[in-house]
This record gives C-alpha cells, structure tokens and sequence, in this order.
C-alpha cells in the first residue's frame, strides 16, 4: 500500500485542535491501514518520530431520503488515527492552519 493512500486526510475538527496540546494529531486513514502502516507513512511524510498510534474505526450507518424518506442509501465506514510524536516534535502542517484560525478570532 502506498503511503499516500494510507494517510487520506488530516482531520481539522475541535477535537482535533485540542489534541494538538498534547503533541496528538488526528487523520483520517484507509480502513484497511494498521497502526504500523499508519505510523510508517506519518514518519516517512512529515519526518518526525512517532511515539503511539490509536486507531478507531466508525461504522456506516443508515441514512433516509427523499420527501416520503424512502430513498435508503449507506455513509461510508471510516477510520481515523490519533499519531502521538515524540517530545519538542511538531507538524508544521497543522500548525499553519490552526495559527490562521487563533488569528481571526482575536
């Protein structure tokens, strides 16, 4: 599996953002991905040293459309990463986004 297919996304949530205090970083990942894979393809794109990885896999669920709610279709079934680095260690990616968004509020 290519790297770039392991790693879909960055996940750019709340919860994501205050996972960054604790030198977490949270992506969404392929479903098939372990937490080797993952771990390798974080290390390898971003060159830092990853400590811990957790993964959670979210299930599909059922959805109604349609004006009688007859349409039955499927969300897909996904899987995020939370990717703990190592001490003094940062994604500078995230940092740049989340530095943009502290800004504007002010």
């Amino acid at each position: 599996m290519k790297i770039t297919d392991i790693i879909k996304n960055p996940r750019l949530t709340e919860k994501a953002y205050l996972h960054l205090s604790e030198n977490k970083y949270v992506f969404d990942v392929d479903t098939h991905a372990s937490k080797a894979d993952v771990k390798d393809a974080v290390e390898k794109l971003f060159k830092v040293e990853v400590v811990g990885v957790r993964t959670s896999i979210r299930r599909s669920k059922k959805k109604l459309r349609g004006a009688r709610r007859n349409i039955v279709y499927r969300t897909p079934k996904m899987k995020k990463a939370i990717v703990e680095l190592a001490t003094g260690q940062t994604i500078k990616f995230f940092d740049e986004i989340f530095k943009g968004e502290t800004s504007e509020k002010k």
